[in-house]
């Protein structure tokens, strides 16, 4: 009973100081979020156009390292200032708890030159093992504070799906490095604190963290679980009851529903900030909590002397106006955002995409099996399928770069000719299909009257003309039948377009931390799990379309539709058939709501 009223009365005193410190927490993540990350992804893509390097991606790595020695030089030191405005992000937040557990007063002037100065005692070993710590610990661990930069460093579902797809072991060994993550993240816990607060070195303060968190641990965790908890359940609470009073309006009060949703809409987004700022701020509390406990949390005039004790300064008139205006200027744009939101969704039909050639499972992908149940069965706009160069410079249909997956054999595609291929057997979904050449699919795909969207799979084993060849044997037909062409290698985008601009080619896009490449492409293809709505009409503004890959359930799609994609692409026809078969224009204004709430806008 002891436990449960004390972890009561700190949750009460956590959002006590919640409150308090929400000024700091709102206004650090409005700097990082529409100043800095602008700024960086501004200056990381003129670095670019200094090398002429159009983005960065996997295959645009050794170009920069072997060849750009400027250009790789500038970008290690965008990523040093990158890991600098995220300590002083942490060190200004830590600050703040600080001062409020020690009841002192102080501006956000006096807190910023504060943080400064501790920035200005930065050793190599704090700012070492806060690359460490927060960038390779902490975004796997669970266990580090919210920003908005480091939020952009995210695994998409597809590698995740990739490594646990048939592979028991490596989700056993996830599980285990997962845990792993966590548990050194907590016995680390008050390693930087005590670096930043008591300047002890690094191999001091990791040895008191070490052996402070083994005393304490159950209860530091037990801390973060019913803190961190309780924060999300109000809320997730707090969002239903949002979404549930926007169903009622919608049902029985339909003429004043869209007035509600702009009023509800803007809850979401307060809702949202007040998650933010208590999430952000957990992991402080916690800390500062606990070393104030164990005795290591510094007097306030051992180091902060010259910090005002009393109370703050007086707000000039001056100030207040630009205050006055500048809320008024927000609600402004809240209101106006939410309004468009609301009323322009940009809703169209999207093109209809079989991913390699299946429909739930109905046979083998990639086959000529799955090409004409799929094609004759849901009649996709069209049927995305992958095409790779074999070791005697033809063209086999198969996805994976090993054969070991499908058909059960060692080796690479590319390590057999194109008539050995054809002899093997791929088995999937309890079915059996022998690989087909790229020449055969295209032709039932002709004879079907079926378009294809035609990935090549590049390999660094492929040879120099590949794509030349590519361009020589199936330029005709590819134009005649209306296909369309992706790659996930940049190289192959821009050579494909250089070569023959009129032919409609996508750059297959798995990641979006650079902002969207420059070039020539037509589409992106992007992985659902980082498309925003704000990158679709970023896309559209650059006159490109947008396709999206891959959408498999119900919400996912109609959420995808109502961003105004160009294209989904899925393993399941039927289902996306289905949804298109309703009046895609008539999303109600609480599917709105719940698309800003999964997407954020």
């Amino acid at each position: 009973m002891y436990k449960i009223k004390n972890s009561i009365k700190k949750s009460l005193e956590f959002i006590k100081d919640g409150v308090r410190s929400s000024k700091s927490v709102i206004l650090a993540n409005v700097i990082i979020l529409f100043i800095i990350t602008p700024l960086m992804v501004t200056l990381t893509r003129f670095i670019l156009r200094m090398g002429d390097i159009p983005y960065l991606s996997y295959d645009t790595v050794g170009l920069i390292v072997f060849h750009h020695p400027i250009v790789l030089c500038l970008l290690i030191m965008m990523l040093f200032l990158l890991v600098s405005t995220i300590y002083f992000e942490y060190t200004f937040l830590l600050l703040t708890m600080y001062f409020i557990k020690n009841k002192v007063a102080i501006s956000l002037r006096q807190l910023a030159r504060e943080t400064i100065v501790q920035m200005k005692k930065l050793k190599v070993n704090n700012f070492l093992f806060f690359l460490c710590y927060f960038i390779l610990l902490s975004p796997l661990g669970a266990i580090r504070f919210h920003s908005d930069l480091l939020s952009k460093f995210k695994i998409p579902v597809f590698i995740v799906d990739f490594i646990f797809e048939n592979r028991v072991i490596f989700v056993v060994l996830f599980i285990l490095v997962y845990v792993s993550l966590i548990v050194v993240a907590i016995r680390l816990m008050f390693t930087l604190p005590l670096m930043i607060l008591k300047d002890y070195t690094f191999k001091e303060a990791s040895k008191i963290s070490w052996q402070q968190t083994k005393k304490h641990f159950k209860s530091i965790v037990l801390q973060f679980v019913f803190v961190i908890g309780t924060i999300a359940v109000i809320a997730l609470i707090v969002n239903g009851l949002v979404i549930g009073i926007q169903e009622l309006a919608d049902t029985y009060y339909q003429h004043q529903s869209f007035y509600v949703a702009i009023v509800l809409l803007t809850l979401l987004q307060f809702n949202w900030v007040v998650n933010l700022v208590l999430t952000t701020i957990g992991i402080f509390f916690i800390t500062i909590s606990n070393m104030d406990k164990l005795g290591y949390l510094p007097d306030i005039k051992e180091i902060f002397s010259s910090v005002n004790q009393t109370t703050y300064r007086k707000i000039s008139w001056p100030q207040k106006a630009m205050l006055t205006l500048g809320g008024v200027w927000l609600v402004i744009s809240v209101l106006s955002y939410n309004y468009l939101f609301l009323t322009q969704p940009s809703i169209h039909r999207p093109l209809t995409i079989s991913h390699r050639g299946v429909d739930n499972g109905n046979h083998v992908q990639n086959s000529i099996e799955a090409l004409e149940m799929t094609s004759k069965d849901t009649r996709p706009n069209f049927i995305e399928m992958d095409v790779q160069e074999t070791k005697d410079k033809e063209f086999i249909v198969m996805h994976d770069f090993k054969l070991n997956h499908l058909i059960q054999q060692k080796g690479r595609p590319n390590e057999f000719t194109l008539k050995e291929l054809q002899e093997m057997t791929a088995k999937e979904h309890g079915k059996e299909a022998k690989l087909v050449s790229f020449d055969d699919y295209l032709k039932r795909a002709q004879e079907l009257d079926q378009k294809l969207l035609i990935e090549i799979k590049a390999t660094k084993q492929d040879s120099p003309d590949m794509i030349d060849r590519f361009i020589q044997k199936y330029y005709s037909i590819i134009k005649e039948e209306g296909h369309e062409i992706q790659s996930l290698s940049f190289d192959v985008v821009k050579e494909l377009k250089e070569k023959k601009p009129d032919l409609y080619v996508g750059y297959i896009m798995p990641f979006t931390l650079a902002g969207t490449p420059e070039g020539d492409m037509d589409f992106y293809s992007v992985e659902y799990t980082t498309l925003t709505k704000n990158l679709v009409q970023t896309m559209h503004n650059q006159d490109k379309k947008v396709y999206v890959w891959t959408l498999n359930d119900t919400d996912t799609m109609n959420r995808m539709i109502f961003y105004g994609v160009d294209g989904v692409i899925t393993d399941n026809m039927t289902l996306l058939n289905s949804v298109l078969s309703r009046d895609i224009k008539a999303t109600t204004y609480a599917d709105k709501l719940l698309y800003f709430l999964i997407g954020m806008g």
